[in-house]
């Protein structure tokens, strides 16, 4: 009853009450002693903190799942949670992470299987895993895997699947589109519109994205703007936020300039570069907590590994004893884990560096200069650049192999930017207004080319770190 209940508010945007009823869900499978309940409370709280952004939280309750055998002993249970970890990856930009979720998904559910919730999550994770070679200018590759998730969905009940195949008419106007083949797209758009407005969709976010995108690639603007200022009407409107969503933002600022209207495409940027640097703020604090938790998760894995190894080591140990040769050969095997262990150990601390965070060894060697830059940036020190320059040899050299035109200001605001500084902070120490700092952000992503789905702040620390 409290988890039907909490469906519903989730379907409405009512993010408080649907934890609220969630976690009523879950204590009410608890003082029933269900372990199989009670996976599956863990599990939809799980889902709903990785939806809703609370990334430390939804780890906590996956973590929890880990302790009870129906977990370990159900195979779609291990879907559900690689695929509620894949979502938390992705928000956190993790995107190695996340594909190694969603592959694995596959390796553990039948695609020739009857059971609807289990071709869910598989077509679940298909796309996800399509979705990130597109991304990633794998052609190919995307191409394969929307063919493996067309073929499946062509096998069944659009009614019954219904994010699914909504899912796939989406998909399959966009790849028309991109092939140019326009009255096909649009069919696609708006059959996959009148399929989720019949279902009852509240609010279609992606229908009328996709319908935007139609028109603005036929150079349609007006209808273009309808589409996309419907979308993001509906984007704010909604509890969670998206880095996504920032790209419609700044489709929108470039369509009020090509039509002339400037007060409303300084507007939009604005909106877009706010929108960045607020996401950019509420993912570091995030990735910082739920790091902690992907390595509490981890070692508990280990150690449960351990623990049960230990087990059959003592059995084999009783019912054999005395046999030197297979003592022998079972020492060999313990060594054999144990080499196991400390390279899964070794794994998890390079998944520690991927994800950036700071070691002692990095903090021993910048802590001065990092707080001396941070102090020059401060008092807006004429040496600053030059100083961080020194700091970082390759940094320039870097920045201008991708983009001889960055000049020295831009260089300043990426400096400003490493260093953790918001917006608001540059415009301060450097005397510059709001304004004129975002305008500058947007030209040096024109000009290196980066993508709207990226932060600015951890595209310039990866090319320092890999500098």
């Amino acid at each position: 009853m409290y988890t039907l209940k909490s469906v519903n508010a989730d379907n409405n945007y009512k993010k408080r009450e649907a934890l609220e009823f969630a976690e009523k869900a879950l204590k009410a499978s608890i003082k029933k002693l269900d372990n199989k309940m009670i996976v599956q409370s863990y599990i939809f709280k799980a889902d709903l903190y990785a939806r809703y952004g609370y990334h430390k939280e939804s780890f906590e309750c996956i973590n929890k799942t880990l302790t009870y055998d129906y977990y370990n002993e159900n195979k779609y249970s291990q879907a559900r949670i690689k695929l509620i970890k894949s979502i938390n990856y992705s928000k956190l930009g993790l995107d190695s992470l996340y594909l190694k979720e969603n592959k694995e998904i596959l390796s553990l559910l039948n695609p020739n299987s009857e059971i609807n919730n289990e071709i869910k999550i598989l077509l679940r994770a298909i796309s996800r895993i399509e979705d990130y070679y597109e991304k990633h200018q794998n052609k190919k590759v995307s191409e394969s895997y929307f063919k493996m998730y067309e073929n499946i969905i062509k096998r069944k009940k659009p009614d019954v699947f219904v994010a699914e195949y909504s899912n796939y008419l989406g998909n399959k106007g966009q790849r028309l589109l991109e092939k140019k083949i326009y009255d096909s797209a649009l069919f696609y758009f708006r059959k996959d519109l009148d399929f989720v407005t019949k279902k009852g969709e509240t609010a279609p976010y992606y229908q009328m994205k996709n319908l935007g995108d139609y028109h603005y690639t036929i150079k349609d603007h007006r209808k273009a703007l309808e589409h996309y200022e419907k979308a993001i009407k509906m984007m704010e409107n909604a509890e969670d936020k998206n880095s996504e969503y920032s790209d419609v933002y700044k489709r929108v600022s470039e369509l009020y300039g090509i039509i002339g209207k400037k007060d409303k495409e300084v507007a939009y940027l604005k909106k877009y570069t706010s929108f960045l640097d607020t996401i950019a703020k509420e993912r570091k604090p995030a990735l910082e907590n739920a790091i902690l938790e992907i390595v509490k998760q981890k070692e508990f894995e280990h150690q449960n590994t351990k623990n049960k190894i230990w087990i059959y080591l003592a059995l084999f140990i009783f019912i054999l004893t005395g046999l030197f040769l297979y003592l022998k050969n079972l020492h060999q095997n313990k060594n054999k884990l144990q080499e196991e262990f400390d390279f899964q150990i070794s794994e998890k601390e390079n998944m520690l560096q991927e994800i950036r965070i700071k070691s002692k060894e990095n903090q021993e060697k910048i802590k001065i200069s990092i707080n001396d830059l941070v102090e020059m940036a401060k008092q807006n020190d004429l040496a600053f650049l030059v100083n961080f320059e020194n700091t970082f040899s390759e940094f320039r050299k870097k920045i201008t192999d991708i983009s001889p035109e960055i000049n020295n200001s831009e260089l300043e605001i990426l400096a400003f930017t490493y260093l953790g500084f918001s917006s608001k902070e540059i415009a301060r120490y450097t005397h510059k207004s709001l304004r004129t700092i975002q305008n500058k952000k947007y030209i040096i992503r024109k000009k290196l080319n980066i993508e709207g789905h990226i932060f600015l702040n951890i595209w310039v620390k990866e090319v320092i770190l890999n500098s």
